[in-house]
């Protein structure tokens, strides 16, 4: 038991002492929170005059040709590795002795004075700064953090061309029948159910009445949606014919124009301000650090080296890279089925919107026949096996080059167009990212899979060199791959032809990605982080894993299900109880699962077991390279737990092996992420949601002519969801026009009396709510003897005033607290943090509850204190100290510390945590977020803080200040 603490009454009598920086008073308890504040404020007044001096030495740059020719040259030599650059476009990084570049530099301006020694640099706040493509001609750009997070709901964007009339929702006759033709078509609604709604409103029956729909039966609807068809790209129906082994063969292709489908994002105006024309690279500033950022697509190095392929310098017509995010995935829709989608989305606009299913967002171009297979592949031969891959890779790539037609010559030429925003740009397209599991991976590159000597058709990598995965092997090069084929197909034997593709791992099959400039495939396919991770290793891990605790005692896999049915509830993590019993599984649960895995794994197997170090590796390197936002510095820390991996892997015994494709592919995660940015940009999870999209619409189709019917369906949901759109921002136009009106809204007049002297006793602050109110407000004085056998209200109403009177609340008339107060409780707290992941906002809802659905729930917290502590809140309340005051938000809480026991097996970044007896008091705005806190199995009073749920604890817990 620790000491007791003194009784901290004597504060109240405390004397002040001045802030050194304003020269107010306040108790010597608060003055350091005071300071701290103080000293802020004097940071961003010190980072507005520095963006001040920034902006005038743009200004002076922009009036000399000379100059900007002077940077211009700068750029293009730091683009052609002669010189680093720092993101402002006026310093050299410094390099090492070996070329490197150093992650981050400390800004010396020598015109500044020097502050004194014995007081630290009083730095600007952190912010972004942006350097734009030079083709762009934009000066850099800074960004600070209180505008990073801007919403895009907040952002006002110009009317549709659509809607030019004032009315968008034009073919339809009346918003009225567009609304509910959006009903019908959003909740596939059978011909059936449609003529029996629509017959029951117009006869006026008991739920209904004045029915003003134009629309009279399902037909009438089908007039109308063949009107607005056309506002969004049609598919088409072409016969495609190919040429295999001297015998011409041809199939249907239902497909709609891709570069229809560009016009149409590129010239919307409500997207045109979203729409990234340029790419950039990025730069994170903090404490005269430097840093670089990979977020979006166009922040990596190979959007910047396309443009550079396109145009350098500034032109009259701006020549502009767009790059387009291909999926294709092959998927079940019944259980005898297939389809085959093809899925692009503009990777030239925010992740946040080409990653919806909104205007914008992802779109299903292509369906590719899949061929009747009347042998299972097993059953063949080794010669049929090679025949029939050939013969469907022919056929796919046949259908991917009659889609790609009108993509080819304007990736190399371009395409002049006039934009949303009425600015005429040349557009490249282009195709940098390729998502696809393995199975998909072997079509698009045309490889020969798992028994190929050079399995990942992306590189060289040797069949017997998959288990390395922290050395990357050489990627291909089209030109490459072309002069492969030459040579196959000049081969003067059969013989000769097999021997030359089998050294590539490759087919006699030319690529449909070859003829489309800055398309490499092979730089394209990078690592996918739901079927290479969480459905591909994970799964392996966890399967050998179970595999090894059943053969050992199945005891200890009963253990396991009853550990994880105990772990304590938290937001968005799934509750299993029969984890060891999972055949089938998705890919959310397996992320879900190895988040908590080494907590209940740590004290259960035996001592110092191989397993615990490889899961927690797993899950450190899992959550490090789904970051939605990298720099250098977490890069780094990414290479350090692929090395951790590695070695975790090699220690496990046989017959574990480790060369396979997933393995190895995790040797290219960091180089993608530099090429391409973080990972999420070429993540198939959204793909994967259109496998369910098109099941639904086979559901829907009547069985004949299947692909039309689909395509008709897939058309209504995509003018449907467009036109909400519009639909949105026409009112929210409407709405701020009548907000900018000269008359006076009479809402005073509305209001009645008990509503306007009704008291809000709810505190809400950018930091904080409080939600669900027990009951009416309780005398404070009252509440210990309401607790009788609750140690942790023990002298409530002495402990909150002696906390009270330390002050820290900041308030210069706050009561003294007294015993006739009333004060109210509430059972949950919404969190409002910044999250140290990607610095926008983030909201955790905090729960205090005997009795949530049936059982206790006491969520854990994490305190703002140095260092930081944790706290399981047992209480929230608020105390109104007067009544034309908000109240302040109050929470008790009990504190853990730091414990020296161990598990069976202590891991890498184990933090044991014990529960302290004794309540405390504390601020609610002092809770930074919600933590996850599992029960060490067979020690109670000992708990893991758990600093893989998610990515902004990790970064807190570890001190990654990246």
């Amino acid at each position: 038991m620790p000491p007791e603490r003194p009784k901290r009454a004597s504060h109240r009598l405390q004397a002040k002492v001045s802030c050194q920086l304003c020269q107010k008073e306040f108790s010597s308890q608060g003055i350091t929170a005071h300071e701290r504040a103080c000293r802020r404020k004097d940071e961003h007044r010190q980072h507005d005059l520095a963006l001040q001096r920034r902006e005038q030495d743009i200004e002076s740059e922009s009036s000399s040709n000379d100059e900007e020719q002077g940077v211009q040259s700068f750029v293009r030599a730091h683009n052609e590795g002669q010189l680093p650059f720092d993101g402002t476009g006026l310093l050299p990084l410094s390099a090492n002795d070996d070329g490197s570049v150093n992650e981050a530099i400390e800004v010396n301006d020598s015109s500044q004075p020097h502050p004194p020694t014995d007081e630290p640099p009083a730095w600007p706040a952190p912010f972004f700064t942006i350097q734009y493509h030079p083709s762009s001609s934009l000066p850099p750009s800074t960004i600070s953090l209180d505008n990073a997070s801007q919403s895009l709901d907040e952002r006002l964007v110009p009317a549709s061309r659509a809607y030019d009339s004032g009315k968008p929702w034009l073919p339809f006759k009346t918003r009225g029948d567009f609304e509910f033709c959006h009903f019908v078509v959003s909740s596939r609604l059978s011909v059936q159910e449609t003529n029996t709604l629509l017959r029951g409103m117009h006869q006026n029956r008991g739920w209904t009445s004045k029915c003003t729909l134009s629309f009279k039966t399902w037909a009438d609807i089908q007039d109308a949606l063949a009107q607005a068809r056309p506002f969004f790209p049609q598919f088409r129906h072409e016969i495609v014919k190919y040429d295999f082994e001297g015998k011409q063969y041809s199939f249907t292709l239902t497909f709609r124009d891709p570069w229809e489908w560009i016009e149409s994002i590129v010239c919307d105006p409500t997207l045109a301000h979203e729409i990234q024309w340029y790419p950039y690279q990025k730069f994170y500033h903090e404490h005269g650090k430097i840093t670089r950022v990979y977020d979006e697509l166009m922040s990596g190095d190979a959007c910047w080296a396309a443009q550079d392929s396109i145009s350098t310098v500034k032109t009259s017509i701006p020549r502009c890279y767009l790059p387009i995010h291909y999926w294709s995935d092959k998927g079940k829709v019944s259980g005898r089925v297939s389809k085959y989608p093809v899925v692009l989305r503009p990777g030239f606009l925010p992740a946040s919107i080409r990653n919806g299913s909104g205007n914008g967002g992802g779109v299903i171009i292509a369906y590719i026949p899949v061929p009747v297979e009347y042998t299972e592949t097993k059953q063949m031969s080794s010669s049929e096996q090679t025949k029939h891959a050939t013969r469907k890779r022919t056929m796919v790539h046949a259908a991917l080059e009659h889609l790609f037609r009108s993509l080819v010559k304007k990736s190399h030429q371009g395409e002049p167009i006039e934009c949303g925003d009425t600015v005429v740009r040349i557009l490249f397209p282009g195709i940098p990212i390729i998502s696809a599991d393995y199975e998909e991976a072997t079509t698009v590159l045309i490889n020969r899979g798992v028994r190929a000597k050079h399995p990942d058709g992306s590189c060289d990598v040797l069949r017997t060199q998959l288990h390395d995965c922290q050395h990357p092997v050489r990627r291909r090069t089209v030109r490459e791959m072309m002069n492969a084929l030459s040579a196959a197909l000049s081969a003067s034997t059969i013989t000769a032809r097999d021997e030359i593709l089998k050294e590539f791992g490759t087919y006699i099959v030319k690529n449909a990605f070859w003829p489309l400039k800055n398309s490499d495939p092979y730089l394209a396919f990078c690592l996918e982080i739901l079927h290479v991770l969480d459905l591909g290793l994970a799964k392996r891990i966890f399967s050998l894993l179970i595999e090894y605790i059943t053969g050992k005692d199945v005891k200890l896999a009963e253990r396991l299900n009853e550990i994880f049915a105990s772990l304590p509830i938290y937001p968005d993590l799934k509750k299993m109880h029969n984890v060891t019993g999972i055949e089938f599984t998705d890919g959310n649960t397996m992320l879900h699962i190895m988040k908590c895995l080494v907590y209940c794994l740590a004290n259960l197997l035996p001592k110092n077991s191989p397993w615990v170090h490889l899961v927690r590796a797993y899950s450190c390197l899992r959550l490090v390279l789904g970051f939605k936002v990298m720099t250098e510095g977490r890069l780094a820390l990414a290479e350090q737990l692929l090395t951790d991996y590695q070695k975790c892997t090699e220690a496990i015994p046989a017959p574990a092996t480790w060369d396979f494709f997933k393995q190895h592919i995790l040797s290219h995660a960091l180089a993608d992420v530099r090429l391409k940015g973080a990972t999420h940009n070429y993540s198939a999870r959204p793909g994967e949601g259109m496998i369910q999209e098109v099941k639904q619409a086979y559901e829907d189709s009547n069985g004949k002519n299947v692909e039309v019917r689909m395509a008709l369906i897939d058309q209504d949901q995509e003018i449907m969801a467009q036109m909400n759109e519009w639909l949105k921002l026409y009112d929210k136009q409407s709405q701020m026009e009548d907000t900018d009106s000269d008359e006076e809204p009479e809402i005073e007049s509305k209001l009645s009396k008990s509503t306007k002297d009704k008291v809000d006793l709810s505190p809400t602050t950018d930091h904080h709510a409080l939600g669900s109110p027990i009951r009416a407000g309780r005398i404070v004085g009252h509440i210990e003897r309401e607790h009788p056998n609750q140690p942790e209200y023990s002298n409530f109403l002495r402990k909150l005033s002696d906390f009270i009177a330390l002050g820290h609340h900041n308030l210069d008339d706050c009561p003294p607290l007294q015993g006739q107060f009333f004060v109210h409780f509430w059972k949950c707290a919404y969190i409002n943090y910044i999250s140290c992941e990607d610095w926008l906002p983030r909201r955790d809802i905090i729960r205090c509850n005997p009795n949530f659905q049936g059982n206790k729930r006491f969520d854990t917290v994490l305190v703002n204190d140095t260092p930081l502590r944790f706290a399981r809140v047992l209480a929230l309340f608020t105390w109104r100290y007067h009544p034309a005051k908000k109240p302040i938000s109050f929470a008790l809480v009990r504190y853990f510390q730091d414990s020296t026991w161990k598990p069976k097996t202590p891991f890498k970044g184990m933090r044991i945590l014990k529960e302290r007896k004794e309540s405390h008091f504390i601020y609610v705005a002092s809770i930074i977020r919600s933590c996850h806190m599992p029960q060490v199995p067979d020690h109670a009073e000992h708990y893991f803080m758990n600093d893989t749920i998610d990515a902004d604890m990790y970064l807190r817990m570890n001190s990654c200040n990246l």
